[in-house]
């Protein structure tokens, strides 16, 4: 598994996006000392999310981990490094270097503009994209603690179909927010826009499993809107 991400991440690395597929994406970072820092985002099939860093030509394979704010990635087989990314900015902290914990900052134009999305809500999420031929997928990871949610807004044209698929074992459900009603959004059932607007996905715990919810709660979400 490992030598299999090793792979992809140097492929990825090195030829840039267009060597990506399906969930994965890459994303340049400038940092405080003047160095800069190459993230390639890969989400599995299967649920599994991992942040691959490539730091002064070392590589880093960090798996994502529990976080009160942002996304926390955390070096795998107890390797020294952590990644915690929240909205374009990150930091950067390698245990037994001499440097402290670095500030990052996104180098590359937001794919938010290029893709028209927005977010939204009192939780911490963060979202990736990739255009496909037939298709755009938004990757979205992120947690929720009691009540919060998380808001993705995508622009959308008549008669197109969104839908949605878990990554990772969850509580949380999602549904298209209306001002006339809500739209429960299932892996079963997906939704189907009647014009041309922003449409709002929430992403939140059912209000049972809100109220035992003390900790955050992990989860990974696919949209696919065709």
């Amino acid at each position: 598994m490992m030598r299999w991400f090793a792979a992809l991440a140097t492929g990825f690395l090195l030829a840039g996006p267009t060597f990506a597929k399906d969930t994965s994406s890459l994303q340049n970072y400038t940092c405080q000392d003047g160095s800069e820092l190459s993230v390639a985002y890969i989400t599995e099939e299967n649920g599994g999310a991992f942040a691959v860093l490539l730091v002064d030509g070392k590589m880093h394979i960090t798996s994502v981990a529990v976080s009160a704010s942002g996304t926390r990635y955390v070096g795998m087989n107890d390797e020294g490094v952590s990644w915690h990314v929240k909205r374009g900015e990150g930091l950067l902290t390698l245990f037994g270097d001499e440097r402290p914990a670095l500030q990052c900052s996104e180098t590359e134009v937001s794919q938010q503009t290029d893709m028209s999305y927005s977010i939204g809500g009192d939780a911490e999420c963060d979202v990736e994209v990739v255009r496909q031929d037939d298709r755009t997928e938004y990757s979205v990871t992120g947690s929720t603690t009691g009540n919060e949610y998380c808001d993705l807004g995508v622009k959308a044209e008549m008669n197109q179909t969104f839908e949605i698929k878990w990554l990772s074992p969850t509580n949380h459900t999602t549904w298209i927010v209306r001002d006339d009603a809500s739209v429960l959004l299932t892996e079963t059932s997906p939704y189907t826009t009647q014009g041309e607007d922003e449409v709002r996905v929430r992403i939140g715990l059912p209000r049972a499993h809100a109220r035992r919810a003390k900790s955050p709660k992990l989860f990974s979400l696919m949209l696919t809107v065709r």
